[in-house]
């Protein structure tokens, strides 16, 4: 059997669909089928897909039978996505346009070769799903009419309006004909299955006749809005009686009622490939996977936040650790290799404290450091403690630098000798002997 992706017959039901038909020729207008039209002399609503669109968000579409060809191809078994890029080339010398300008949709179920195909052109196809995108209704299926109506194995259907007609003679095969070649049509169709059926029954073993081996029609039920005329009835019954087919007509209900009624899956559904559409969830459970997508978002932005976090502080701790490592290079810039800077700042401060007067020292310090926070453009490199003064060992940006830090640190009550001062590039070094005044 062919792969398959259609839907469970089981599970399938049109009534609960509307039915929306393309006319050819009234594209802005389409006949509307909906379930309140049960009456039997019911006839489909002619309106704009806006219109439509406001009874029903959802439809099964028929478009015209004369746009679809109904056809099949002789291939090999295969996935449905092989048999897509197969099918193409197999039905090209048949086809008078481009294959790459043309659509191709695959029968849901087939058990053996040939394989049904309908064949629009992508042209028709992106107008029809423009128009219906535009009006805000979501197709689930799009079919030629040709095939829409549910039809028995010994059943042949033929519908007749006042300027198209078309003929379904099987679950996937159908053709328009105009109206006044009805019966050229049906001909056509009989002559075609009764020499498919001789050929059939001459490699069977058994007796069956021709008519059981191809499934040639007992009847041939007629749809129309009015009774057949005469004439057309009289040569139709003529062309019936002698192949054993009886002639059936109905006028009421309307024909779209019986698309309505249908429990099987459509037998081409033209939404395949890159027209293929995702089927609408219910209202209700669209708004759970909106809850369910919102709270995922929140957990995710949750921990997005987190590993933000993390990594601020991870950062700020580096940053820290650079700025105490660049502090005791400046107070200790003889100590090359900075291994951990709060364990070596302690030591240092304890063999300053153990050569010194603990609080002439740090009393110095701290008026040093008052002076320091003053002066821009300073850099302390190297302090030392002798007796009872601080010597320091700094670097300016320049001797204005200089005696702004001088200045400075006499304001806050230290007597300040410059030792040395001297020109460097575009720095100053200097030398400053600091104590208490």
């Amino acid at each position: 059997m062919y792969a398959s992706c259609g839907v469970a017959e089981e599970h399938y039901n049109m009534a609960q669909q509307m039915i929306i038909r393309f006319q050819k020729e009234n594209p802005s207008m389409v006949q509307c089928w909906t379930s309140d039209l049960t009456a039997s002399d019911a006839v489909p609503n002619v309106m704009s897909l806006k219109e439509a669109a406001a009874l029903n968000g959802e439809a099964v579409v028929l478009v015209p039978a004369e746009e679809v060809l109904l056809t099949e191809a002789n291939v090999p078994k295969a996935s449905r996505t092989r048999l897509r890029q197969v099918i193409p080339y197999a039905l090209e010398e048949h086809l008078v346009d481009d294959v790459d300008t043309l659509h191709f949709a695959l029968a849901e179920a087939v058990a053996e070769p040939p394989l049904p195909v309908a064949v629009v052109s992508d042209e028709k196809m992106a107008y029809w799903k423009a128009q219906l995108r535009e009006a805000g209704i979501y197709a689930s299926v799009i079919m030629p009419e040709s095939i829409a109506l549910p039809i028995d194995v010994d059943t042949w259907n033929l519908v007749i309006e006042e300027k198209q007609a078309w003929l379904q003679t099987g679950r996937y095969q159908g053709f328009s004909v105009e109206p006044d070649n009805i019966v050229l049509g049906v001909q056509l169709a009989i002559g075609k299955a009764v020499v498919a059926a001789a050929g059939s029954v001459a490699g069977k073993a058994n007796e069956e006749t021709a008519a059981t081996a191809l499934g040639m029609p007992k009847t041939l039920r007629v749809f129309s809005s009015a009774p057949l005329p005469d004439a057309l009835a009289t040569q139709l019954t003529a062309l019936l009686v002698p192949q054993g087919i009886a002639l059936t007509q109905q006028t009421s209900p309307h024909w779209l009622a019986e698309v309505a009624t249908a429990t099987m899956p459509p037998a081409i559904n033209l939404l395949q490939g890159e027209y293929t559409v995702k089927r609408k969830r219910a209202k209700g459970l669209r708004t759970w996977y909106r809850v369910g997508y919102l709270l995922g978002a929140w957990v995710i932005l949750k921990f997005v936040l987190m590993g933000v976090e993390l990594v601020y502080w991870q950062q700020k701790d580096k940053a820290l650790q650079a700025e105490l490592d660049t502090t005791y290079e400046t107070i200790f810039p003889a100590m090359v290799r900075t291994v951990n800077a709060k364990v070596m700042v302690e030591r240092e401060w304890e063999r300053l404290l153990a050569g010194a007067g603990q609080g002439e020292f740090l009393g110095l310090l701290g008026m040093m450091a008052q002076g320091l926070m003053k002066s821009a453009g300073i850099e302390i490199r190297s302090i030392s403690f002798r007796g009872d003064q601080l010597t320091l060992l700094v670097e300016a940006l320049g001797f204005t630098q200089l005696e702004n830090f001088t200045e400075n640190l006499k304001e806050v009550g230290l007597t300040v000798r410059q030792d040395s001062a001297t020109s460097r590039g575009d720095r100053v070094d200097g030398r400053l002997i600091i104590s208490q005044g």
